[in-house]
């Protein structure tokens, strides 16, 4: 359920928001710092109830409640931050208009006001509701430091070196290739032959059938049960156990360390170390050092593909990886495709993403779909419908993406009510006109619009201050952008490409300080140096213009 990752993610943007010294009528930084310090209080049972909500459906729901709550944070946070974005300290660059609103909303407390009560009111009311979910944790038995107890729980995955070859089908040629390999080795005085690979693959049962290959009859062989806890003292009792046949009762390092030393002295040692998990270097090589006394050491280790690759795995998965010879330049000719690597998604990311918000993913072409009351991140297929004939609450969705919409056009209403959406995803839409409605959607961080077939944009988009991506691909019909485009600050992507009608940018164009990447590419009208058109230089900056 993740609920410990979305926990942390909303104390650290209360903590932000506290030493941010946001100013208000009435002071509610004292209500943040309580649910801050409840927050805290209840994380360090979390690992605990993340295990136990696999079996017991009470703390399941618990988490959830916890989680829901955590949102209702966030989206708090987010929607007075939208409120009160034009509520700054004047500059230099502001128009004289502009300085003398923020003069007037300084001397009349009244303009300011309402969103800081409605504010106020919510923090109170989630702190109390906060406070009333974590104090019910003691109705379950949760542990603060479960890996104190963890010796006591039996693993169900713990193996032996036990295998029955008659119901074993393939993998001799793989045993024979490894058995290839070893044989060169067995020279060696000390070797380390690890099989690694995802869970369920068949390592385990490859490595017993090459322990009981008769080319190993001549070595005493150990077979150690590691799993994720890489522990060299429970490895070398469980290794002098085996050899001495008896059970050893060692707590002392030296005196394990001694007793390996007088077992493994002038013998051939074939070692397993099963299901090993980590990337602990020092703990592998401390490992090596005590098992080293012996005539001949083959340590095999089936692996677990751990944390190193699963954080490359996820690096890989979500990227769009451009790169250019002509760096300096910062211009990308759309005719290089080899200048340009995209990066889709692993399927056992897609997977894993699935099975962890399963409770919160709508897909709209199942019918009877379960999560109509936590969806988050919605699919759908029929956008001429409300989101409220979809799910219960509308505005807890963060993502929203319409599918195989070609020959529906876009109402107004299909997501107005989707009021703190982050993205929204209407590629497979068919635009006619996009609505004043996504004007109200304040925490929109990623748009893609591709394809629109009015001539305007409505103005109400400049007030997405918190918009990052925003693509309107195709739409050759578009011939100006609104005149204060500027006011989007928070803009980094833009793509405007075959927008063949625009003829010129806007004036205020040049205010996107935070703008990266833009695509011109087959806008051949527009007129003027681009790079010109911004105030500031940035290194970073990437034009396409072909």
């Amino acid at each position: 359920m993740l609920a410990g990752a979305v926990l942390s993610c909303v104390g650290q943007r209360i903590s932000s928001v506290i030493a941010g010294q946001i100013t208000l009528q009435w002071d509610f930084s004292d209500d943040l710092r309580r649910m801050k310090t409840t927050l805290e209080s209840v994380a360090a049972l979390l690992e605990d109830a993340e295990k136990q909500s696999m079996n017991e459906k009470t703390v399941w729901l618990w988490l959830k409640r916890l989680k829901d709550a955590a949102y209702a944070i966030s989206d708090i946070i987010d929607e007075f931050e939208a409120d009160t974005q034009w509520i700054q300290q004047p500059t230099e660059k502001m128009s004289t208009l502009k300085k003398g609103l923020l003069q007037l909303a300084t001397m009349v407390p009244c303009l300011t006001v309402h969103p800081k009560i409605k504010l106020a009111n919510k923090v109170k009311a989630l702190r109390q509701q906060l406070k009333e979910i974590t104090d019910q944790h003691t109705s379950f038995t949760l542990n603060i430091s479960p890996s104190i107890n963890m010796c006591n729980i039996p693993d169900e995955r713990a193996t032996s070196s036990t295998v029955d070859k008659t119901v074993i089908v393939g993998r001799t040629g793989e045993m024979q290739i490894i058995i290839h390999h070893l044989t060169k080795s067995l020279a060696d005085d000390f070797t380390v032959f690890p099989i690694y690979g995802i869970g369920g693959i068949g390592k385990t049962t490859l490595t017993k059938m090459i322990l009981s290959d008769a080319l190993f009859k001549d070595y005493s062989r150990v077979w150690v049960y590691v799993s994720q806890i890489l522990d060299s003292d429970k490895i070398g009792i469980s290794t002098i156990s085996q050899l001495s046949e008896e059970q050893s009762h060692l707590t002392e390092q030296q005196m394990i360390h001694n007793q390996l030393a007088k077992l493994l002295a002038e013998k051939k040692i074939l070692i397993v170390l099963d299901d090993l998990w980590g990337n602990d270097g020092s703990k592998f090589d401390k490992l090596k050092e005590m098992l080293k006394s012996s005539k001949e050491t083959n340590i095999f280790s089936t692996s677990q593909l751990g944390e190193r690759y699963l954080k490359e795995l996820l690096g890989l998965s979500f990227l769009q990886d451009l790169k250019s010879s002509s760096e300096n330049s910062g211009v990308f000719n759309d005719d290089d495709d080899d200048q340009v690597t995209r990066l889709t998604m692993h399927d056992l990311v897609h997977d894993l993403a699935i099975s962890v918000m399963a409770d919160e993913f709508l897909d709209g072409s199942i019918q009877d779909n379960a999560n109509r009351s936590n969806c988050r991140y919605a699919l759908i297929k029929d956008f001429s419908k409300p989101l409220e004939s979809y799910v219960y609450s509308p505005a807890n969705i963060k993502a929203l993406h319409f599918l195989d919409c070609g020959k529906i056009g876009l109402h107004e209403v299909a997501f107005s009510s989707a009021k703190n959406l982050r993205v929204l995803d209407i590629s497979e839409c068919c635009i006619q006109r996009l609505p004043d409605s996504i004007g109200d959607l304040k925490q929109l961080r990623y748009l893609n619009a591709p394809g629109v077939r009015h001539e305007r944009i409505p103005d109400c988009i400049t007030k997405l201050f918190k918009l990052m991506y925003l693509s309107f691909h195709g739409s050759s019909a578009i011939k100006a952008l609104p005149e204060s485009i500027g006011e989007m600050n928070g803009l980094m992507y833009l793509d405007l490409s075959d927008c063949s009608s625009i003829e010129k940018l806007p004036g205020s164009f040049g205010k996107l300080v935070k703008l990266v990447h833009l695509n011109l590419s087959k806008c051949s009208q527009v007129s003027g140096g681009v790079s010109e058109s911004f105030e500031s230089p940035h290194q970073s900056r990437i034009f396409e213009l072909i």
